[in-house]
């Protein structure tokens, strides 16, 4: 259903909260949040993300903070990107489609790997205990499984156009075994590896 304007013209706002009308009298969004805050959350965040990434800086930049301080502020916005994919994801039902999955997850693993930094940014452990080694496996596990499923966005886009009768299902599962194994065998690599295990840098290990 379309809307004139005064001047005769379609009103592109007009008919996006059309769509969202559709949307809730179709019940395909979630009720938790609603399909409303998501369209004005779409609308306010260019400005809003904006405006956190320059207060993020600004923090540990006027509080003099090493290292640590902007690897936790980088971190923490990292983090709050990624939830807004994966709570968008979760709750708006039309949001999911293909290749929305491989996204889902690439935030999945980056969520993960902005949380361990974060802990390691205030956090200093011995190069060879066992805390460091946990947290130097998990930071190679979530970032190397975060760079395979942005791999396979590509690798996906391939097999479409090269056979377009391809099962999606059948591919996201094969997605699932080689990018969760490969990150299990490359943990488990630098679990037995001393040599691999340092400090980087200030809070990443």
């Amino acid at each position: 259903m379309q809307r004139k304007t005064a001047s005769g013209r379609n009103s592109v706002f007009s008919e996006a909260q059309e769509s969202v009308r559709i949307l809730v009298r179709n019940e395909k969004v979630s009720k938790i949040t609603g399909a409303k805050f998501w369209f004005y959350f779409r609308l306010g965040f260019p400005y809003f993300s904006s405006i956190l990434a320059i207060l993020l800086y600004l923090i540990p930049f006027l509080a003099n903070a090493d290292a640590s301080g902007y690897l936790f502020s980088g971190s923490a916005l990292s983090m709050f990107f990624n939830l807004c994919v994966i709570f968008s994801f979760v709750h708006i039902v039309p949001w999911r489609k293909h290749p929305s999955p491989l996204i889902f997850y690439r935030s999945c693993s980056h969520c993960l790997f902005s949380f361990i930094l974060m802990i390691n940014a205030y956090v200093t452990y011995d190069s060879h205990s066992a805390q460091c080694k946990f947290l130097s496996v998990m930071i190679q596990f979530s970032y190397f499984t975060g760079e395979c499923w942005l791999l396979t966005i590509s690798v996906d886009l391939i097999l479409s156009l090269t056979n377009p009768f391809s099962s999606y299902k059948n591919n996201l599962r094969r997605y699932h075994a080689v990018v969760w194994t490969s990150g299990v065998i490359i943990g488990a690599v630098l679990l037995n590896s001393d040599q691999c295990q340092d400090t980087i840098m200030d809070g990443v290990w």
